[in-house]
């Protein structure tokens, strides 16, 4: 297939929301009839929609209902999910791997209905994308088949007002190559609760353990992803965390990010953890966890020498005299107890962490 080159259209507001989630890169691979494309006929102005002129990037991406309706009828070969909707329209959603498929099942505007199918899966001539098209008669692929047009009132949120002539004369059809980010159509709204994470030390505090709590709606999609002193740690997107040798006198946090369609992509932090080291200098074996920051307190526990350790408040407690010299300061580890500085590396005299409350 011919790509051509990105449409000089301008976008901005519709009429129907765009199959995809809110925010992403939308890009028509193939769109309106052609003499070199297959759409014609029945699917004459469907749209091949991918997220670049990769053949494979696409697959997984999720696909979400551009309008509420009821499911018409599946067709697994082809990944193909017909809805009739209002006014006696239906549209297609094809070549994806949908988990609505019964017949007669109401669909919500914005509901993700499933993902797009791989490359060389679905009969999709190789290519990962979403069939889209629009028809002005229910039960899809008939001969009523509608341009995404303001004058249709099919015109995607975001997208060019793509008229049965588009501006290409030439590539995968007149709309080919023309991109726009997916969009709503409406103001978002926000989330009623967006917590923050919650961490806590496990493993004596060499090892972070978090969980997102409740959010109100439920997101689609909720991410984690740790970070190093504001950088990301590439493949840490886990609900718990090792430290590591890298992350000495760093602070550790994590962020997660929820997703909902409608809704305003929203990202929340954990609190921040210091890792430090308990020393090994004059022949030290160990650092003992304290149930409070005094040296008489019951021991909960011990920490080899060299390990790293995630650092959460400071008080002032009893005075301990290490390798370093004297320190009163006591650090808690959440969850685990308290250990005292005179053992531990830092790489300052003061205080590392904020204040216990």
């Amino acid at each position: 297939m011919l790509i051509a080159s990105p449409a000089a259209a301008s976008v901005g507001p519709g009429n129907i929301r765009s199959p995809f989630e809110p925010g992403g890169a939308v890009y028509v691979f193939q769109g309106y009839d052609n003499a070199k494309v297959t759409h014609t006929g029945t699917s004459r102005y469907g749209l091949d929609l991918t997220t670049s002129t990769s053949t494979t990037s696409t697959g997984g991406r999720v696909v979400v209902a551009p309008q509420s309706g009821k499911v018409a009828y599946w067709q697994s070969e082809y990944g193909n999910l017909c809805v009739n909707v209002a006014n006696n329209r239906s549209y297609t959603l094809t070549h994806i791997y949908s988990n609505v498929t019964t017949p007669g099942a109401t669909i919500t505007s914005g509901q993700k209905v499933g993902t797009v199918a791989p490359a060389n899966t679905t009969r999709n001539n190789g290519v990962a994308h979403l069939h889209f098209q629009y028809w002005a008669a229910p039960n899809c692929y008939n001969s009523s088949t509608l341009p995404f047009s303001a004058a249709n009132s099919l015109r995607i949120c975001g997208a060019p007002d793509m008229t049965a002539t588009g501006p290409n004369s030439a590539g995968n059809g007149t709309w080919s190559g023309s991109k726009f980010t997916a969009s709503t159509c409406g103001t978002t709204k926000s989330f009623s609760a967006a917590p923050g994470p919650a961490t806590s030390a496990t493993n004596l505090g060499t090892r972070l353990a978090s969980s997102t709590g409740t959010w109100i709606p439920t997101p689609t999609s909720l991410t984690r992803q740790w970070f190093r002193s504001g950088a990301a740690i590439s493949g840490q997107t886990g609900s718990a965390y090792v430290l590591t040798s890298a992350d000495r006198y760093k602070f550790i946090q994590l962020r997660v990010t929820g997703k909902l369609s409608g809704y305003t992509t929203t990202t929340k932090n954990s609190k921040s953890w210091f890792v430090a080291q308990v020393t090994s200098a004059n022949n030290t074996q160990y650092l003992n966890i304290r149930s409070s920051p005094s040296t008489s307190a019951t021991i909960v526990g011990r920490i080899d020498k060299g390990r790293f350790v995630a650092l959460d408040c400071y008080r002032l407690g009893t005075s301990v005299k290490g390798p370093y010299g004297n320190s009163s300061i006591w650090y808690r580890i959440t969850g685990v107890g308290w250990v005292s500085d005179a053992f531990l590396e830092t790489n300052s005299n003061a205080a590392v962490t904020k204040l216990c409350a």
